[in-house]
Formats: C-alpha cells, structure tokens, sequence
C-alpha cells in the first residue's frame, strides 16, 4: 500500500505542477495515470482500456452539450456587443454620471456578481455561469483598463457561493440533501454562515485585487474581438437581458435540461442580433459557430483527459484501502467525512461522483454513531466544494485558456476563493454542528 500511495502522490503533483507550469493536460493526464498504475502494479493495456477510458467518456457524456452551448452562447454574448450592452446598462444605473475609479470597480465587480451569482443561484452548472460571466468580465475590465490577469477569478468568484448555500439548485447541494432524504435548506444556518463566508470573502479579496491591478492596461486578445467591429451602436440593454431570462425560465420553470436552455437562448440571440456579428452575413455567423465548436472541443479534451486520471485514481487498490482505512477509524465523525469527500472530489475531479460514491455508505456508519441527517448533508455539500477546483480542474482549465494566459498568472486568486474560502466555510459548519447540533 506505501508504493501505491507514494504513486498517487507522486502522480497527482506531478499532474497538478505540470498543468500549472502550463503542460497540455492532453498529454500531461496520461503520463500520472500511467505512474499510478505502475506503482499499483495495475495492468497497464488493460487498465487503460478499463479504467481510464471509461473514466473520459463519462465526462463527455455528462458535459459535452453543456460545454459546446455555454461555448456558442459566450461567444454571441461577446461578438454581437450583447456583452458590452449589458455591462454598460448596468454600469450607468449604478454608477450615474462621471463615477469615480473606485466606484466603477465596486459596481462593476457588483454587475458580474448579479449576473453570475443570479445563474448560479437559477441551477445553471459552474461552466455555463462561467462562459457567461467571461465576455462581460472582458468588457468592464478592458473599460476599467484592469490586467488581464484578474480576467479568470472575477469569472469565476460569483458562482462559488451557490456551491454550498442551503436551498441552492447546484449539485453540491441537492445531491447530499436528496441522498440524506432532508429539505434543500439543512443545516440552514451554517449553510447560511458558510455561503456568506465565499460570499463577502471573494468579493472583498476580488475588489481588493482589481484595486492594485487598475491602471495596468488590458491587452486585448484576438479572441476577445473576434467578429468584433466598430460599432455605432450596441444592442439595446433589455433585449440583451432576454438570452439570461430565457435561461432562468426553461430551466427552472419549464425544468429543461441546462443545455436546452441555453441553446434556445443562442437561437433567440441569432435571431435578435444576427446583424451585429460580422458584417451581419451568413459566412459571419457560420464562422462564428465553427470558432465556438473548435474552442469547445478543446476545452471538452482538457476536461475528459484529467477524468480520465482521475478514475485511475480512485479505482487503485491503494486509493480504496485508504478510504476504508481512514472510514474505520477513530476520527470525530464530521471531520471524517469531510476529509473522504474532499480527497474523493479532488482525486477524481468531480463533486457528483465523489459524493455518489461514498456517502451511501459513510453515512450509514456516522448515523449509528448518532450524527443527524442534516449535518452530513451540509458537511457534504460544503466539503465537496473545497478541492474540486485544483489546477487540473475542467472550468479552471476552460477559463484559463480563454484568458490565454497561463495558470501559475491566474490560478493563485482563483485558489483563495475557490480553496481557501471554502475550506474556512467548511471548518466553520463542522465546529458549529458539532457545537450546536440542533442547527442541522
């Protein structure tokens, strides 16, 4: 078992250290899960072909539509102007006539925050928020003249707060929740208490960091102005509202898939505003298309690669000899499960899977030692959404390409609102149900 874990260890830095040096994941996820069958002593053809592959084609098959239309769907949000019409509408309503610098970070970190945060909060998955809040973080930071490099955390910071907040539609929340057999809005208090944690914490470090990175200039890339023209005129605000509101709608009250959803908010934009991409021809719109396709399907390899590792991983006697190890110990029961959910979703790159995994039968065990239904619940749900966001990470590996940078300029803020604000949560639920178990 020691060889087999100096494997996993040695494989996951390496994986981890690669990406975040700027390796391809393409190739970079193969070589780990090549060092973690060697060192598990796996059969390596067939572990490959049994393991491995399957471990990517579960990936492709959950996200593949979800990826290719949030993809379509940020890129008419950005080539069209729709974007700039909304960070612009927003920007005056808040901020008046000739605001301040400070003002316009503060309300312009606050409009990214209202549209991300909004669609996650609606059920929206982490990527589509993310492809959605991008063209609008392009457009308010090229205004504010803010590096490039705070591009990939203001994408990402609105969404992490839903992750873990009672009664949130995310799969962190409903999937321990519904599994537990307890309301959405367990643990209600501390959700409340953790969700405020991310909350005011990211934006607090988030604002903070555009202050020091203001003035700096923002290099704009040619796949931010891709199509892009010079515009007389941007489409009209409300008409740009519309694509989210349709969203918001079929997914949570029609109950389509995310991926409808945000495919007939494409459509609705190619028919509203077909005339602002391009010269407004249907060579313009078809190349559109094909840039978004070629950007997904990068993005889709990144992400079924690093599943694909992560697979090996948890498919490694060693791997499994340590959950059943660290399951029969001695260990406060919350603290417990926390860790096993937090390795699992760090090892295997995916909250669902990690959570499906282990907490039918961890909490069988922690009921008998007498932990309620609503603590594991909450201590799932927060525990999942610590270490699902390491380097290797699908969304973060998304967003850092389309920022075009590499992750050791943008992955640090990222970490302390994704991992350190969110294990802080985490710590502050466990002492607080372990305190005051009548808040579960």
């Amino acid at each position: 078992m020691l060889l087999g874990a100096i494997g996993i260890l040695l494989a996951s830095v390496l994986l981890v250290v690669s990406v975040y040096k700027g390796a391809q994941t393409y190739y970079a996820a193969p070589i780990a899960a090549i060092v973690v069958f060697l060192f598990n002593r796996m059969p390596l053809l067939t572990s490959f072909t049994d393991v491995f592959i399957p471990g990517m084609a579960r990936a492709f098959s959950s996200l593949f539509f979800i990826i290719f239309c949030g993809s379509v769907l940020g890129q008419l949000y950005t080539v069209t102007g729709a974007a700039d019409a909304l960070a612009s509408g927003l920007m005056r309503v808040f901020c008046g006539k000739n605001p301040t610098p400070e003002k316009q970070r503060f309300w312009g970190l606050v409009t990214i925050y209202l549209v991300a945060g909004g669609m996650s909060m609606a059920g929206c998955s982490g990527f589509v928020c993310v492809l959605m809040a991008y063209p609008i973080a392009v457009s308010i930071l090229k205004q504010l003249q803010i590096s490039r490099r705070c591009l990939a955390v203001v994408a990402f910071a609105p969404t992490c707060f839903a992750l873990i907040l009672p009664s949130s539609p995310q799969i962190y929340n409903v999937l321990p929740t519904t599994i537990m057999g307890v309301p959405s809005t367990a643990g209600l208090i501390p959700g409340l208490i953790g969700g405020a944690i991310v909350e005011i914490g990211s934006f607090i470090y988030v604002l903070n960091l555009l202050k020091r990175e203001q003035g700096k200039g923002f290099v704009e890339l040619q796949n931010d102005a891709r199509f892009q023209k010079e515009r007389e005129s941007t489409p009209n605000f409300f008409l740009s509202l519309l694509p989210l509101a349709v969203v918001f709608v079929c997914f949570n009250a029609l109950n389509m898939p995310v991926w409808v959803a945000v495919s007939l908010a494409s459509i609705l934009m190619l028919v509203l505003f077909h005339g602002h991409i391009g010269d407004g021809s249907g060579q313009a719109v078809t190349e559109l298309l094909g840039n978004a396709c070629r950007m997904a399907a990068y993005n889709i390899g990144n992400v079924t690669v690093v599943s694909g590792f992560g697979m090996a991983v948890t498919a490694s006697p060693t791997f499994t000899g340590m959950i059943e190890r660290a399951m029969n110990s001695n260990m406060q029961p919350l603290v417990l499960l926390a860790l096993v959910i937090a390795l699992l979703t760090g090892a295997s790159g995916s909250a669902s899977a990690a959570i499906s995994a282990s907490l039918p039968e961890l909490s069988g065990m922690l009921l008998a030692q007498g932990v309620s239904p609503g603590a594991i619940a909450r201590v799932t749900s927060c525990a999942a959404a610590t270490l699902d966001t390491l380097p290797t990470n699908g969304v973060v590996l998304t967003v850092t390409d389309l920022t075009g940078m590499k992750q050791k300029d943008t992955y640090f803020p990222i970490a302390v609102v994704t991992v350190i604000l969110t294990t802080l949560a985490l710590v502050v639920n466990i002492v607080m149900l372990v305190a005051f178990p009548w808040m579960a």
